[in-house]
């Protein structure tokens, strides 16, 4: 069949257009996986959680059992001394705050060395800061500076 100068061949543009919006669909589909990911692996890997200034310093506490340990809030880290030689360090993942009148409420997520562990402890401000850690009866108060 000859074709006539100007004119089109219709199956051909169909097949175009068909393509055309099988890309966007595939575009648009990998845009909705991508981006969910990539959200959640920038809140896993990317910025570090930063620890606001009243909780920086190292917190002891005079409970029974737990005297010679104390918690260590740095930049972006906790640290957990055991005793007076021995501490292990865990990055903080995450930290949120909720006020309640006289108190904050902190939710901490810090890296163990195979999971991700919550710590949740109120934070009372006062003369000498006092935090309370969830599920503990014992009051951790911050050491003052040498």
């Amino acid at each position: 069949m000859e074709r006539r100068q100007g004119e089109r061949r219709v199956g051909g543009r169909r097949r175009r257009d068909r393509r055309r919006r099988l890309t966007t669909f595939v575009v648009l589909a990998g845009l909705l996986v991508a981006v969910p990911v990539w959200a959640r692996l920038s809140r896993l890997m990317g910025r570090r959680a930063v620890v606001p200034a009243e909780l920086i310093g190292v917190w002891t506490t005079t409970a029974p059992g737990y005297a010679d340990r104390a918690l260590e809030f740095t930049r972006h880290s906790v640290l957990l001394h055991s005793d007076e030689y021995h501490f292990s360090v865990h990055p903080i993942r995450w930290i949120t705050r909720e006020r309640h009148g006289l108190y904050t409420t902190f939710h901490v997520e810090y890296q163990d060395v195979d999971a991700v562990t919550p710590l949740v402890f109120r934070f009372i401000p006062s003369p000498r800061p006092l935090i309370r850690l969830e599920h503990f009866s014992g009051v951790w108060q911050r050491e003052l500076p040498r």
